[in-house]
Formats: C-alpha cells, sequence, structure tokens
C-alpha cells in the first residue's frame, strides 16, 4: 500500500491520497476522506460513497509528513497540455499529523491491505481529547466483538476492537480499550488505567498477527470468529510439516489438503490444529462459526476416501 503527496491531482486540502481496489483515500489536515465505489458488472453502473472521518476540535493546522519512503513514483498525463501534468510524484510507506491535539500524533499505513491509523500519544497527554466524528454513513455500531461499523450504501466498511499498548522495561503492555459511540454521534476511546508517564498507542485495526504454515503453499480462505474472541482459520495446504494439534489427522493423506486451525483470543496458542481430506487433492471454500463455538467448513474434494460420518 502507497500514499501519494498531492502535487496538484486533487483537492488542494487534500496532502496526501492513496489508491486501491474500489477506493481512493484522502487524507487532510482533520479529516480523512473514504470515497468507495461499487457497481454491478452486469449492468457496467457505477456508484460513489464518500465516508468521512473527522478529528472533533481538532489543531486545523498539524503538521503532515511522508515517512518510509518508497522506490517508485507516480505521473498523471492527462490532457494535451504538458503544463498540466503531474510527474515524478513520491510515494510513502505511512503519514503522520503531528500535534492533532496536544502531545497526540496520528499516523495512518497500510497493514495486509487494510488502511490502519494509530494515535500515538505522548508521556503525560490526555488520550480522551481524541473524538471522531463519521459522515456519510447510514448508520454507526459498536458490534458485539467490539468493532466499530460504518453502514454505508450497499455494504459497510469496519474497524476492529482497538487496541492500545505502552512498551515498558519486560516488553509491550496490553491497555484494555473500547470505542465508544455518544448520543452526539461522535465515536471516543475509554482506555483503562496506564502509566501516563509513558507514551500509548492506541492502534484500532491490529490486534495481533503472526504465521501459520508449513514447507510447502498454503492458502487461507477463510477466517471465523467466536463469541469470546477465538479465531478460526481455514484454507488448504500442500506442507507436509503443517502444525497440528489436538487433530482429528496430524498427517496429510493427499498432495493437497484442507486444514483449520482455532487460535486463543490474543493469537498465543493453537487451541486446535487439523488436516482434512483424503488421497485426492481438496479444496477450502469458506467458514462460519456458531454461537458455542463449532466450526462448520465447505469446499471441494476429489478424494474417494474424504471422512463422512452419519
Amino acid at each position: 500500500m502507497q500514499f501519494e503527496a498531492n502535487a496538484g491531482q486533487t483537492a488542494d486540502q487534500v496532502k496526501f491520497l492513496s489508491r486501491g481496489p474500489g477506493y481512493t483515500l484522502f487524507l487532510t489536515p482533520t479529516e480523512a476522506i473514504l470515497s468507495l465505489r461499487s457497481g454491478r458488472k452486469e449492468t457496467r453502473e457505477t456508484s460513489m460513497t464518500a465516508l468521512r472521518m473527522a478529528l472533533v476540535d481538532a489543531n486545523p493546522q498539524p503538521q503532515g509528513e511522508g515517512l518510509d519512503e518508497l522506490p517508485g513514483t507516480v505521473n498523471y498525463f492527462l490532457g494535451a497540455d504538458p503544463k498540466q501534468w503531474r510527474v515524478g510524484i513520491r510515494t510513502f510507506g505511512k503519514i503522520k499529523f503531528s500535534q492533532v491535539y496536544p502531545g497526540v500524533d496520528l499516523v495512518y499505513y497500510g497493514n495486509q491491505k487494510q488502511v490502519e491509523y494509530d494515535f500515538i500519544v505522548a508521556a503525560n497527554a490526555d488520550p480522551h481529547r481524541i473524538a471522531l466524528q463519521f459522515s456519510g454513513a447510514e448508520r454507526l455500531e459498536v458490534d458485539e466483538q467490539g468493532g466499530l461499523v460504518a453502514h454505508v450504501a450497499g455494504g459497510a466498511v469496519r474497524w476492529h476492537k482497538p487496541f492500545a499498548y505502552q512498551n515498558t522495561e519486560t516488553g509491550r503492555q496490553e491497555i484494555a480499550v473500547n470505542f465508544v459511540l455518544k448520543k452526539s454521534g461522535q465515536v471516543v476511546f475509554q482506555i483503562a488505567a496506564y502509566d501516563a508517564g509513558k507514551p500509548l498507542i492506541i492502534d484500532p485495526v491490529l490486534v495481533y498477527a503472526t504465521y501459520l504454515g508449513g514447507g510447502g503453499d498454503d492458502y487461507v480462505s477463510g477466517v471465523g470468529i467466536d463469541s469470546s474472541g477465538g479465531v478460526y482459520v481455514m484454507g488448504d495446504t500442500s506442507s507436509l510439516n503443517f502444525p497440528t494439534t489436538n487433530a482429528f489427522r496430524p498427517a496429510p493423506l493427499g498432495s493437497n489438503d484442507v486444514f483449520v486451525a482455532k487460535f486463543n483470543s490474543n493469537g498465543t496458542a493453537l487451541i486446535y490444529s487439523t488436516y482434512l481430506g483424503g488421497n485426492g487433492d481438496d479444496y477450502a471454500g469458506g467458514i462460519a462459526v456458531d454461537a458455542s463455538g463449532n466450526a462448520y467448513l465447505a469446499g471441494q474434494t476429489g478424494s474417494t476416501n474424504f471422512p463422512t460420518t452419519s
């Protein structure tokens, strides 16, 4: 994911922008604007929806800068007049707006093709000053998992339950934090007690990340989450050493088998992980999880001895 500096290719108030499949993200000093494109292939009709996230009572002119400059540049050759062309535009992996609130910086970046943003709260600064105002959504809600959902025309935009932490002498210390939707429509962070003498980082997307796989090719096709935050991952693998535990089938039978694995809520342990398949090739389709933590899988198989029961 990359961010372009605005060199005249968009409106003046925009400082940086990022383009992706079906969306463009515009960053101004006080607002992030997500322009979503949807359409119907059969009619070739497209529509645009703009979701705006504004910082409430924030510094109107924070200093914005690009970080982690990327090797590529962007060129716009639009129209016949070379004076209107924009060439050699620098690109960055991160964008930082400093002092959006007193002692609070805001950093945007991409993670696994998702847009993330971190509020970095300096020691002795007040994180309760942070407030977000959304416009362009038909409805806002905080879901059962603690995520923020903005319902827009044709779908929804979601932010996972926020994650906050401090770096200490003994390692990263997690701080409990939640989205709170106020009657005014503003969204704020409810933060548990923490050491105000150290910086605090609030990340509304990434809870944890980990590798899962073996020595072959591993592909994820679905993820499910239960009511306690357990994460279920389904896919297919050609690895002979895919990690298994509490397994229905601890070893593969074919050249390509399905796998299903469950992590605990903070990603530090595999509750179970197993191969599933037969003597042919088996491919994962999708996964669903019910309220009791049962995983339901769908896929396809070329095996004549795929395990069946009842």
